[in-house]
């Protein structure tokens, strides 16, 4: 079987590094838009895009950085659309036209275009990556696969005739996916097995072997992409602390080095958060090395089951990817929608018009909203309207619901009086041999 001559290769090394869980909030959950109430706005977007900038540098989460540098780029745009909108407004009800007001609400038109135009770029960004990623882990490739109506031997060898191809086609990007000896290994195989193809092959028994691999293949992408730092990394890291600070004692250097990787290990979580959500990130983060190991350890009797963990981890991946693509599609019309109304309010096009399009571009922009919160944050394909409100106002909500007496908070309150201790991570085993081996001056201390 495919399976078993290339599980060997899956990327499962178990990550020597346990770091807790912490995403970084992206820059693009919401969308900015013209308005006169960006006038009172415009200062608390630019705090949390400075803060979103200052976490994402120290992570080195790129992407990150640059939808936040978009954002406080476009800060200047919102308090000039503000400025300009709120003169508009008062222009059209008090019928005061003088020529300042004229050339403020011109400027505010221009600054809220401009608005709209690095939201595009912010939106569109976010929409890119979302589609990268899912041709990265192989999906394509997968439901290709699965949308064929595969019966005959014929059948078969025409379509791993195809599958070849397109592996072949797009060489260097398969090779970052598969590695390099694994993806060699793939097509040889594939090659084979066309050869020997014959009447009595068992079609369904071949697809499934194919398909199998290309999702323990996709998981073991993410796995060494995103989800643990290989050990060519932790050397660097070791070798950068020991040179940036020579004279520190081993229980500093220690520390340093630890929360480096742990930085690192967070920029590469926070960078798959933003392509498949917060908690499915944590699920991989929980869950995917095991998997992986069932999937290339397990006997004929296990892999069944072991097929069913990883399959269900793909399809949760390829149903967040969607539901990402979908919501920056509805934010990229929502923002074409407000560009066409900030165009035609600066055109002197009629009241009805206008109004028309700002409360369709808004409409959108609350949909878009609910898709992020409700829908894109669910765990299922369900809307959840729970989500959508407020967090302080579902806990405004639940202590009215719930009285100070009742049985229910009584059995809360030692709970809550409890300590809770925080995790402290896993040491590191193989700092000491690598200090050896980096540098000589760490032999006085040990």
């Amino acid at each position: 079987m495919l399976l078993h001559s290339l599980s060997k290769h899956f990327r499962t090394e178990r990550p020597s590094i346990q770091a807790e869980y912490r995403g970084v909030q992206s820059a693009s959950a919401t969308t900015n838009m013209p308005g006169a109430l960006n006038l009172i706005f415009f200062p608390f977007e630019a705090a949390s895009s400075v803060g979103v900038i200052r976490r994402a540098h120290h992570i080195r989460d790129q992407e990150t950085l640059i939808d936040g540098i978009l954002r406080v780029v476009s800060i200047p745009f919102m308090a000039g659309n503000g400025i300009g909108m709120s003169c508009d407004f008062m222009a059209r009800i008090f019928l005061i036209q003088p020529a300042a007001l004229a050339v403020t609400s011109l400027v505010g038109s221009i600054a809220g275009i401009a608005l709209c135009s690095l939201e595009i770029l912010v939106e569109g960004l976010s929409f890119i990556q979302a589609k990268l990623f899912e041709s990265q882990i192989t999906t394509p490739l997968i439901h290709m696969l699965q949308r064929k109506q595969i019966k005959t031997p014929d059948q078969l060898r025409s379509f791993i005739r195809t599958l070849h191809t397109n592996l072949s086609e797009n060489k260097q990007a398969h090779i970052e996916i598969f590695g390099k000896k694994p993806y060699e290994k793939f097509l040889s195989e594939l090659e084979s097995k066309i050869n020997r193809i014959n009447r009595k092959t068992d079609v369904p028994a071949e697809i499934k072997d194919i398909e199998t691999l290309l999702i323990g293949i996709s998981l073991s992408y993410i796995q060494s992409k995103y989800l643990q730092l290989d050990p060519v990394e932790q050397k660097e890291v070791v070798q950068e602390i020991l040179e940036k600070h020579p004279e520190e004692s081993i229980d500093q250097l220690s520390t340093r080095i630890r929360e480096k990787k742990e930085a690192l290990l967070a920029g590469r979580h926070s960078l798959l958060s933003r392509r498949i959500g917060k908690w499915l990130t944590k699920e991989l983060d929980e869950n995917m090395y095991t998997t992986l190991k069932k999937l290339s350890t397990a006997s004929k009797e296990e892999l069944p089951k072991a097929i069913e963990e990883a399959s269900s981890l793909l399809k949760k991946i390829h149903m967040q990817v969607q539901k990402k693509k979908i919501v920056h599609m509805v934010g990229l019309l929502c923002l074409g929608v407000l560009i066409g109304a900030v165009s035609a309010s600066t055109g002197g096009a009629s009241l009805g018009l206008v109004a028309g399009l700002y409360v369709l571009g808004f409409t959108l922009a609350l949909v878009r909203y609910g898709l992020y919160k409700g829908w894109f944050k669910s765990r299922t394909w369900t809307f959840e309207l729970n989500r959508v409100t407020p967090t302080y106002i579902r806990k405004c909500f639940r202590k009215k619901q719930q009285p100070e007496n009742s049985i229910a908070t009584r059995r809360l309150e030692p709970i809550r009086q409890t300590k809770i201790e925080k995790k402290q991570p896993t040491p590191y085993l193989d700092t000491y041999a690598e200090w050896k081996k980096l540098d000589t001056r760490v032999q006085a201390y040990i």
